[in-house]
């Protein structure tokens, strides 16, 4: 048996075993465990600090999910249908502070997300960098696969197509890309915050029609009470590991 992979109430029934007739403790499913029930409310909020594995620098991000505020044409020119009446759109604004070579100062995410039937799909996102901003739709949306996978068999795969456009730069619309993403399952991970039992995933994308052949960029994330703890983007790239954080006030681990 694999103990590596086993959440922490299937290890202690493993290694005792124990955990059988009516006292068995309800078993944790994977999306508990990783996903925090309450990370799709108004109101969610995360502070966190990694470390930036290529510059040895330091960076922290704040989370908020909160209601559109304003106008949703202004901040997200070319989205259409959505309306500020809407109660399914939502604004998840993130503010991340940088003290990596590469990148200095505070930058400000905002994404126009609807949820529909637990399913998060991302519609549009605006982001701004000192002068710097950039709005990048989605169209038909872009789905967050990991939710769809988390509580599926280990190794499951979900692929999805989906066009990006931006405002920025010489070409205004990029070919479609496919996303494939697969659940690794759940893993013992090791970070400065602690040894997380952390749900991994692998995502690969790939650009689609395109006049010069594109690698696809992979990324493995593993994540725990529904943020980001762990991310592995190859070698030469920076790779982010939690070493400290809080989730609705109360510490990660």
């Amino acid at each position: 048996m694999n103990f590596r992979y086993l959440t922490p109430i299937a290890l202690a029934c493993a290694l005792t075993a124990g955990c059988g007739g009516d006292d068995s403790p309800t078993p944790v499913s994977a999306k508990e465990l990783c996903f925090s029930p309450d990370n799709s409310l108004i109101g969610w909020k995360a502070d966190l600090q990694y470390n930036e594995g290529k510059s040895n620098g330091q960076r922290r991000i704040s989370m908020l999910q909160a209601p559109v505020a304003g106008d949703i044409g202004t901040l997200f020119p070319g989205v259409t249908g959505a309306s500020d009446t809407d109660p399914s759109l939502r604004i998840r604004v993130t503010r991340s502070y940088s003290t990596s070579v590469l990148l200095t100062g505070i930058t400000y995410i905002s994404t126009l997300e609807r949820v529909e039937e637990g399913r998060v799909i991302t519609f549009a996102e605006h982001l701004s960098y000192r002068t710097y901003s950039r709005n990048t739709t989605y169209e038909p949306g872009k789905r967050d696969l990991r939710l769809e996978l988390v509580d599926g068999a280990t190794g499951s795969t979900a692929t999805q197509q989906y066009r990006v456009s931006t405002d920025t730069g010489p070409s205004l619309t990029t070919p479609n890309v496919e996303q494939s993403t697969t659940f690794l399952g759940v893993q013992s991970i090791e970070t400065p915050a602690g040894v997380l039992e952390a749900c991994a995933f692998e995502s690969t994308t790939t650009p689609l029609h395109v006049d010069e052949p594109t690698a696809p960029e992979k990324i493995v994330e593993w994540i725990y009470r529904g943020v980001v703890v762990k991310t592995d983007l190859g070698a030469g790239r920076l790779n982010d590991v939690l070493t400290s954080g809080e989730v609705n006030d109360l510490p990660i681990k």
